[in-house]
């Protein structure tokens, strides 16, 4: 008789181990996947360290002159975007390029920060590599913004005059 029930009391210890490890081991499982999926945080072991992104669209463009290009951009990041630098190219590859851009800062979740495009001789500050070139009919430019954080923005827009 104390044999069934010293085996008893194993199947008991042993059928509580596996319960509590099972326990244990599903609540790991839950705090880890709560840490990863955290969003715009960092996890380490003791603290949680935000992580700043700056997202930007090109909202729209409007063409002030053949010079002149006035872009609305839209952060949609959590992070101040710092606008440090502009490239415009031509369809021919020719690059009109800013850098040391003191350009507007657009904060997060901004639905709009506004700035002009100068190029040629509007832009004394401005590199030509390659031909001079201007903003006219049906042609597709791309500008390239250089932020803070080293990123850069590549958009792509095409000029098609108003037919009034």
């Amino acid at each position: 008789m104390s044999r069934k029930i010293v085996a008893v009391l194993i199947v008991i210890i042993i059928i509580g181990a596996v319960i509590v490890g099972a326990f244990t081991f599903g609540r790991s499982i839950i705090a880890t996947i709560t840490k990863s999926t955290t969003p715009n945080t960092t996890t380490t072991t003791t603290t949680k360290n935000p992580t700043y992104v700056d997202s930007l669209t090109l909202y729209s463009v409007k063409l002030v002159s053949s010079q002149n290009a006035s872009v609305v951009l839209s952060n949609y990041g959590n992070g101040t975007a710092t606008l440090t630098a502009y490239y415009v190219l031509d369809s021919s590859g020719n690059q009109c390029a800013r850098t040391g851009w003191s350009a507007p800062t657009i904060p997060p979740h901004a639905d709009s920060g506004s700035t002009s495009i100068l190029i040629g001789s509007s832009c004394p500050n401005c590199i030509l590599t390659g031909s001079a070139f201007q903003f006219y009919n049906v042609t597709t430019y791309t500008v390239k913004f250089a932020d803070s954080r080293s990123n850069l923005w590549t958009f792509q827009f095409n000029y098609v005059p108003n037919s009034n």
